[in-house]
């Protein structure tokens, strides 16, 4: 196994060493369940998964021949490594920098970890322990499920059909939710919040910003409920069935018989609407 997986690994930065734009690809046999780790720099991911056990990698990649790019792979028992090695520039550079895109397939259900910086973070139809990381761009989640961590900054943040629980943060953008049935923890600032049909499962809802609204549809959520905001902002709730409601002066709390979760929206200079 192991003169195989080198002879792999060769071919993969022999073919890097070509400067300009060119795609590579490869794919690797992984049982489901098992762990990814896949990271990159400057360059966005997109990750989907699939029904086989078997990871197919499609790399985007544009170097110099002064900054060349490699892939370089590391299999193990349960185990596979995806990098994207970028040379260190020595001095100022002018123009476009080396990238290193990558497109992945995987098995549906992992224990994942996906890092890049400076540009989006796409994935899909995946569940199990999975934690995502960018910066200044964009991350969007679709159909994701188990425990998820998603940490980006100075971008949008957009999650949907999470069937599990997801904690995390943006900052200097808005933040949307859409149908997180699990536990949810998750921050900005400098943005709007809205999340709809919400759940909390009896492990806590709460969300914060600053200096931006919070639309929040709490769908099945039941518990204590505490929001607050700046005093001279209103806060709007439109929810049957809550018991002991208190508004005063940007602060509330009700009580939504069926848990006892805490349930906490936070923000400032921004109104705050519950329905």
């Amino acid at each position: 196994m192991r003169p195989r997986l080198a002879l792999g690994l060769s071919c993969l930065a022999a073919l890097s060493l070509t400067a300009g734009n060119r795609t590579e690809t490869k794919s690797f046999k992984l049982a489901s369940g098992a762990t990814l780790t896949v990271k990159t720099a400057n360059s966005p991911i997109t990750v989907k998964g699939w029904d086989r056990e078997e990871v197919a990698l499609q790399a985007d990649i544009f170097d110099t021949e002064e900054r060349p790019v490699k892939v370089e792979t590391r299999e193990s028992a349960g185990r596979l490594e995806i990098e994207a090695v970028f040379t260190r520039s020595e001095g100022w550079t002018m123009g476009r920098g080396p990238s290193c895109a990558f497109q992945l397939s995987v098995p549906r259900r992992l224990e994942a970890a996906f890092r890049t910086s400076n540009a989006p973070l796409t994935v899909s139809d995946l569940s199990g322990k999975l934690v995502f990381n960018t910066s200044n761009a964009p991350m969007n989640l679709t159909a994701l499920g188990g425990d998820i961590e998603a940490r980006t900054s100075n971008a949008p943040f957009v999650a949907r059909g999470i069937a599990g629980d997801l904690r995390g943060a943006t900052s200097n953008a808005p933040l949307k939710l859409e149908n997180v049935t699990g536990g949810l923890d998750f921050s900005t600032s400098n943005g709007s919040i809205s999340a709809v049909n919400l759940d909390g499962q009896g492990k806590g809802i709460r969300l914060q910003t600053s200096n931006g609204s919070l639309t929040v549809d709490l769908g099945k959520a039941t518990g204590e409920l505490t929001a607050r905001t700046s005093r001279h902002d209103s806060i709007s709730f439109h929810r049957s069935g809550a018991e002991q409601v208190e508004i005063d002066k940007g602060q509330m709390r009700a009580k939504l018989p069926g848990s006892s979760q805490r349930i906490e929206l936070k923000t400032s200079n921004g109104g705050i609407e519950i329905r």
